[in-house]
């Protein structure tokens, strides 16, 4: 158990995952210049010149709405990058556009990257582009950006007690800048081994205040949450494959 604590230390998949609906404009432009600092803050080493990481592989996914949209645009997938141009570039092509009603597809979106396959233990690089490392070689992060509340049930019927259950057995970690809502509070920020950032409508818009809050010094705190959490070992049970 100890090597493959040691063997994963400081190794993450990671996935940002944005509400890319018409009123996100103002956050999905904090997002894209947060996106390098993350990646710097992860470089710098500890106490004893360690790196936080010595491997990260990131993807930036847009969701809209499942049934307002059409099924073309509502979810915008990419593959798992490990270059921060490429990573960059994800993000640049994202467009703040559509979403209809005010609740958007979250549940939907988390869904389909908990469905993701996985690779088989013990893949050698380099890696499949569209699937998850095998769960305990690798942290997973997820960190969400929204301006807006989320639809329960699903379109498929899906809740957040289904995604939760999927959750822990997938081991996600889920981080987030969130709108100051009931849904969120009283689900979201209990998960375990997940930190969120909540949010009030001071602008008078949300996606402005969630922008606002994208670069304050709060979001950095979320940035160094995770960055502890990957320079960690892996806190799961090792299933011989």
């Amino acid at each position: 158990m100890a090597d493959q604590k040691e063997k994963v230390k400081g190794t993450a998949d990671i996935v940002f995952l944005v509400d890319s609906t018409g009123s996100m404009g103002p956050c999905i432009e904090a997002v894209k210049t947060k996106i390098g600092r993350f990646m710097d803050m992860l470089k710098v080493g500890d106490a004893n010149n360690a790196p936080k990481i010595k491997h990260w592989r990131a993807r930036v996914v847009g969701y809209r709405d499942a049934v307002e949209d059409p099924p073309e645009e509502w979810y915008v997938d990419n593959p798992f990058v490990e270059n921060i141009d490429d990573l960059k570039g994800q993000a640049n092509a994202l467009e703040a556009k559509g979403g209809g009603e005010e609740a958007e597809s979250l549940i939907d979106a988390l869904k389909k990257l908990s469905e993701m396959e996985e690779l088989p233990k013990g893949a050698a690089a380099p890696f499949d582009q569209h699937r998850w490392r095998y769960y305990s070689e690798a942290h997973r992060i997820i960190i969400i950006f929204t301006d807006a509340s989320y639809k329960e049930p699903a379109a498929d019927g899906a809740t957040f007690d289904d995604l939760r259950l999927i959750r822990d057995t997938k081991h996600f970690k889920i981080f987030g800048l969130l709108p100051r809502m009931d849904c969120y509070e009283a689900k979201f920020a209990a998960l375990p081994k997940s930190e969120f950032e909540t949010l009030e409508n001071t602008e008078g818009n949300w996606a402005e205040s969630l922008a606002k809050l994208a670069e304050s010094d709060k979001f950095e705190k979320i940035l160094e949450a995770i960055a502890k959490t990957i320079s960690g070992s892996l806190d799961v049970p090792v299933i011989p494959a």
